[in-house]
């Protein structure tokens, strides 16, 4: 195999219920970290630590490299017919909410999941449509107070 085993060649019998796989990382060149989520395992694999989570849970996961950063917002599997979003280190596909590589807009959502804390608001139990809400509003480039955003992107029932 070129490159050498994948994170589902690591994986192979040791689940019987297939969950997600994020690749943990930190070198010089390049930080992968879980910003909000909380696995059910943590395995090491080849390249390092690999954090597995349960289906349907919400994961905010952060790639660093020397001059880019990326944060994506995924629902973990499984997904219909085995399809979904790829994201590098993360396996299988997920259900992608949000993507961006904006420096304002990454601390705009690490802003919203402290916020969503300190109100008592549980980020898994927040629909896939507040998220996608939320993706809508970062990329349109929305700068209003969080006390007055947030609130009209969350459900009547939560807000």
């Amino acid at each position: 195999m070129i490159g050498g085993p994948t994170i589902r060649d690591t994986l192979a019998g040791t689940i019987s219920v297939a969950p997600t796989a994020v690749q943990l990382r930190d070198t010089a060149r390049l930080v992968c970290r879980i910003v909000h989520g909380a696995p059910t395992a943590v395995v090491t694999g080849p390249r390092g630590p690999i954090a597995l989570f349960a289906p349907g849970r919400l994961v905010a996961y952060s790639v660093r490299r020397e001059t880019t950063s990326r944060l994506y917002v995924f629902r973990t599997g499984p997904l219909p017919g085995g399809a979904g979003a790829a994201i590098a280190g993360v396996q299988p596909g997920v259900k992608l909410l949000l993507a961006t590589h904006s420096k304002a807009a990454i601390v705009r959502v690490g802003n919203l999941l402290a916020w969503l804390a300190r109100n008592k608001h549980d980020p898994d139990s927040l629909s896939d449509g507040f998220w996608l809400r939320t993706a809508g509003a970062l990329g349109g480039h929305l700068r209003p107070r969080a006390r007055r955003l947030v609130p009209a992107l969350l459900p009547p029932e939560m807000s």
